[in-house]
């Protein structure tokens, strides 16, 4: 059993004293003169090779003897009743078995199967040459079926013999751990009934609908995968082409594939893991052909069954899903099979910004698990929960800006309160997320402020007490202040405090101490520090407008440093800046006459700067007592005219509304004083405020008390405690007020809104002109009209 047509020949030829089968297709007359064409012969000629032998010619034209082509499937042919490839078989080569030579004297045509290395009956080594000659075996001479063809030698009767007979060189047996295995597998294919009964297992349920050489030849496929080269680049199946490569069809991989195909899917899955290991040294970046390549060949092989294939593209799909969990690598959405990997597209999405910025800041972060081939090819990944955990803590962080905000004190300082251990800084991947922004738990950032507050005294604070912030910077600027230091004194009790009510809720803002003097031991000098406009400004007791025009015309460097900030105060101060030192004395004037009083004394101006009115001045030649005595002298000041009781019933209508604006009720008095003395006396309000000082103060509360509806307010008051009604002298324009009501009260009222309200800072109309217009156009209102 198993002996095909080819071998059949050759046994006949030597029995028959021929010196090779060709010489009997000669004697034939077939015209195939290659066994390899022996199963490609016409039904007459094999009706001519079937005559040779006689009475057995319904036996030799089975299909098992001979090689029949399988329908449809081109270069495949019955193999004993088994589909196989004919590619498989060796044509004009053999190999033999002593062993089994021994036993029964045919050659059998499994010994021609390359993928075979051993007799699958007898598991002993094939030979393929002779022991002595070292020629290898073919089928063009034969000295008989054990013989070597190539060794001959003369009998006593002077007949060629064969001179060396193979049974006399056995070969070791093949020795595996998966005996059973082995067996299934050469089973698939050997027509011996030996083996046949020695197979006890048999394929998996779900590869029960393939036949044996379908079986077969998905096997050889996965042994083609599995011994494929890292090396090898292409995304074909690595089968082999000449006899050595068919070495690698080891017996024990033989019997691993005969496994797999009994406990399918598991040993395919071992198979899968280990092709996995060998993936960084092959060819490629990412993705499945990178990890299964070789594998993922045979489920695209022609050769292989479409159900095979199917079934073991499943399998790869699984172990793809399966390895993903465990295995960080990069790979293509369809194979992933992880939620918590986003490509820097969904991370931009999830983070709110820009694929540029994700790609640039996030994924260049060591903070942050970045996945990506070595080349730079394919996609980068990161994990959405590191993203998320992030942007979920970033609600409960401050960033720097916010932080110096809200203690008041400079952003460079906050990172000494961090040093300090005072509040706690993220160095985590949020720093990453905002553009390497420094960022502070807002919890240990309210916990200080917390602390700071509750250490302030209750009572009112001294009368020389000063805001922590103003002290500092009169001491040389907020930034040359050593402030983790004033912290810790205030928490300790060493540098009492007390809270300043108003609309300042800084922390260092609404601090005050006793004295300037307890803030010098926590300032020191750094000449060095190069500051930013805002902060020259803040030192030399400027504008930032000043500030930026004075480093235009060289004054200043681009980046001024604290003495140079210092010499420019000490050298320089603007109109503006002097205004604002008048103010703080209670002389408000305006900048007209600011520069004709400087222009009168002899004062020129050091630099006029574009804009208007925008001058710098030499500080040594403005002497400020001589300002304030020039202007407080003018005019002796007026006499009040409310009298206590009437104040009483109209503080009421002004008490909330100042509050809320930190003024006094006494300053409250003086202001509404003023404002009824400028209607009383017809004077325009420049040659007021010329006078009697603050004309910004007043002008601006004028129309802030209109515009709210508290002047309404006050006219009714005024109506009824007769104080509308005014006896008004000859002005010096020549112009003489009527008495009036208040009728024409309001009319005048309104009329002074719309100047103010449309910012007519050059020229305003004398009261009396404004009265004589009125009537005039008889738009004066009925004094008994009612003032809603």
């Amino acid at each position: 059993m198993g002996e095909g047509i080819v071998e059949l020949i050759v046994r006949a030829a030597s029995e028959n004293s021929y010196d090779g089968p060709l010489d009997v297709l000669r004697a034939l007359g077939v015209r195939k003169f290659f066994t390899g064409d022996l199963g490609r012969t016409s039904p007459y000629e094999r009706q001519r090779i079937a005559a040779l032998f006689g009475d057995f010619a319904d036996s030799v034209l089975e299909d098992a003897i001979w090689p029949t082509p399988v329908k449809d499937r081109p270069g495949w042919i019955s193999f004993f009743g088994t589909a196989l490839r004919s590619v498989h078989l060796a044509w004009t080569r053999f190999r033999v078995a002593p062993r089994s030579l021994r036993l029964s004297s045919y050659l059998r045509t499994i010994w021609r199967l390359k993928v075979l290395p051993f007799d699958p009956e007898s598991r002993e080594r094939l030979l393929d040459a002779c022991p002595v000659c070292k020629a290898p075996f073919t089928f063009t001479r034969t000295l008989g079926v054990s013989h070597c063809p190539c060794c001959a030698k003369l009998d006593d009767e002077g007949f060629v013999r064969g001179g060396v007979d193979l049974a006399d060189y056995p070969q070791r047996i093949v020795h595996v751990r998966d005996e059973a295995a082995l067996d299934y597998f050469t089973g698939l294919i050997d027509p011996s009934p030996v083996l046949r009964a020695r197979i006890s297992e048999s394929a998996a349920p779900v590869l029960s609908k393939l036949d044996r050489g379908d079986l077969f030849e998905g096997g050889i496929a996965i042994i083609c995968a599995v011994t494929t080269p890292s090396d090898f680049r292409g995304r074909t199946l690595n089968r082999p082409f000449v006899a050595k490569d068919y070495k690698r069809f080891t017996p024990d991989l033989l019997a691993r594939v005969g496994r797999a195909l009994i406990d399918w899917p598991e040993t395919i899955q071992a198979i899968a893991e280990e092709i996995r290991a060998d993936a960084p040294r092959r060819a490629g970046f990412f993705g499945i052909h990178k990890e299964l390549g070789p594998l993922l060949s045979v489920t695209m092989d022609p050769h292989v069954h479409p159900d095979f294939r199917k079934l073991l593209r499943q399998e790869l799909d699984a172990n793809m899903e399966s390895s993903a969990s465990r295995l960080p690598t990069v790979r293509r959405a369809e194979n992933r099979h992880r939620d918590d990997l986003v490509t820097t597209q969904a991370a931009a999405t999830l983070v709110g910004r820009t694929r540029k910025f994700v790609a640039t800041q996030i994924a260049t972060s060591p903070d942050f698990t970045v996945i990506r081939t070595a080349g730079g090819k394919g996609p980068t990944l990161l994990k959405a929960s590191e993203l998320e955990r992030a942007f979920a803590l970033k609600d409960k962080l401050r960033p720097s800006t916010n932080a110096a905000v809200r203690l008041g004190i400079p952003r460079s300082a906050v990172a000494d309160l961090a040093e300090e251990g005072l509040i706690l800084r993220e160095r985590g991947p949020i720093v990453a997320l905002s553009s390497g922004k420094a960022y502070y738990h807002s919890d240990s950032l309210e916990a200080l402020i917390h602390r700071v507050m509750n250490t302030a005294r209750p009572e009112e604070p001294p009368k020389c007490a000063i805001r922590i912030t103003v002290g500092i910077n009169r001491l040389g600027g907020e930034l040359n202040a050593r402030w983790g230091a004033i912290f810790k004194a205030i928490l300790a009790g060493e540098l009492p405090v007390w809270q300043i009510r108003g609309r300042l809720s800084a922390v260092m803002t609404s601090l005050a101490v006793e004295h300037i003097s307890r803030l010098a031991n926590y300032v020191h000098d750094k000449r060095d520090v190069h500051l930013v406009q805002s902060e020259v400004a803040l030192l030399a007791g400027e504008n930032h407008n000043t500030i930026t025009l004075a480093i235009q015309y060289g004054l200043l460097s681009d980046k001024p440093t604290i003495d140079e900030a210092r010499r420019f105060a000490e050298l320089y101060i603007s109109t503006p800046a002097i205004q604002a030192a008048l103010g703080d004395s209670g002389c408000d004037i305006d900048i007209y006459s600011l520069r004709k009083a400087l222009a009168q004394r002899g004062v020129l101006p050091a630099l006029e700067l574009p804009g208007r009115e925008r001058f710098l001045w030499f500080r040594q030649s403005i002497d400020f007592d001589w300002l304030r005595t020039a202007f407080d002298e003018h005019e002796p000041p007026m006499p009040s005219l409310l009298s206590d009781a009437q104040w009483v019933k109209l503080q009421p209508l002004l008490s909330s509304l100042i509050r809320s604006r930190g003024a006094c009720d006494q300053e409250n008095r003086r202001d509404l004083e003023n404002m009824l003395a400028v209607l009383r006396s017809g004077r325009t309000w420049r040659s007021f405020g010329q006078v009697h000082g603050r004309l910004g103060h007043l002008r601006r509360r004028f129309q802030i008390w209109i515009e709210d509806g508290t002047w309404d307010r006050i006219l009714r008051e005024l109506v009824s405690l007769n104080l509308a009604d005014w006896p008004h002298p000859k002005t010096e324009d020549g112009h003489r007020q009527l008495k009036t009501g208040s009728g024409l009260a309001r009319c005048l009222l309104v009329e002074r809104a719309t100047l103010l309200k449309s910012n007519s800072r050059s020229h305003f109309k004398p009261i009396a002109d404004v009265l004589a217009s009125a009537q005039s156009e008889g738009t004066l209102i009925d004094p008994g009209a009612s003032l809603e």
